[in-house]
């Protein structure tokens, strides 16, 4: 009977402790970062019908007239110009985001290290699948985890110089200077190399300063990276007190901001969950594998 009642008062306990957690929260971060993780999986599910699914089965999508339609939409979809600026705006909101959190946490060079660590397992599986369908370039080498892992290893290190927000703007602002330089403005414009195509560590090299563009998921760090650094700013900038801006009184908690605590979790989960269920529903269908 005590050990019952110890149970309910450690549950409520852990309750008590969730709510304390979520008041230390701020809405409109949670908010913003749920948005830009739903429309980034939406951007991903439409890649995923319009081209990852080619990869996995040799008769999608001609083999049904609905799936012809779907990958006919998501193509256009993918290749549409609005959609492709778009997508500036929210991997600049994303990454920004990312920053703002770093300026929150004392544990900057753990969290990048756990977070590299994870990145290089996401490309040990990768290359598996690359070398199960025979494709090198499936492989995901310098991703949006490994962008965002060493650059917030980079804020760690800097953080043992300085605090001052406005370093973290320079830098943020040079890096993006210099990244938009490299991948809009030199030459040639269309930059993909395959892996095939030369040295595999030096393309990875170029890759990750921008100079290429190779495999999938490829995010070059001088012009993400400063994002993330320009999000240190403002960070430090508007919520040196750690406190709401936008919602006052208590967290708002809702599915968008469910989504926003949890956007790491989450955005890794469905690349690997949402072609999972695709692909099961395309067994179902009668489509045939191509391995």
């Amino acid at each position: 009977m005590k050990k019952s009642i110890m149970t309910a008062e450690e549950k409520a306990a852990q309750k008590q402790l969730k709510k304390e957690k979520l008041k230390r929260r701020i809405t409109e971060i949670d908010f913003a970062r749920g948005i830009a993780v739903l429309l980034m999986i939406f951007d991903h599910m439409m890649f995923d019908f319009a081209y990852f699914l080619r990869y996995l089965f040799v008769d999608y999508p001609a083999k049904e007239e609905f799936t012809q339609k779907l990958c006919k939409f998501a193509r256009d979809f993918w290749e549409w110009d609005v959609r492709i600026y778009f997508r500036y705006f929210i991997l600049f909101l994303f990454m920004a985001l990312v920053g703002i959190s770093c300026a929150f946490s004392r544990s900057n060079l753990k969290r990048g290290l756990q977070l590299f660590a994870f990145s290089l397992g996401l490309t040990l599986v990768t290359f598996i699948f690359a070398k199960v369908t025979d494709d090198i370039d499936a492989m995901i080498t310098f991703g949006v985890i490994h962008c965002i892992s060493v650059s917030i290893i980079l804020i760690a290190l800097l953080e043992k110089v300085t605090s001052n927000k406005w370093v973290y703007l320079a830098i943020g602002i040079a890096m993006m200077v210099i990244g938009a330089y490299i991948t809009f403005v030199l030459p040639p414009k269309n930059k993909f190399v395959s892996y095939e195509s030369g040295n595999f560590f030096l393309i990875l090299l170029k890759s990750v300063v921008g100079l290429v563009t190779t495999g999938n998921d490829c995010f070059q760090l001088p012009f993400y990276g400063g994002q993330i650094f320009v999000g240190v700013f403002l960070g430090k900038l508007l919520y040196k007190d750690r406190k709401s801006l936008i919602f006052k009184g208590d967290y708002k908690n809702n599915v968008i901001t469910f989504v926003g605590r949890h956007s790491l979790f989450i955005y890794l989960a469905h690349q690997v969950v949402l072609p999972l269920i695709f692909g099961i529903i395309l067994l179902i269908m009668g489509f045939k594998l191509a391995f």
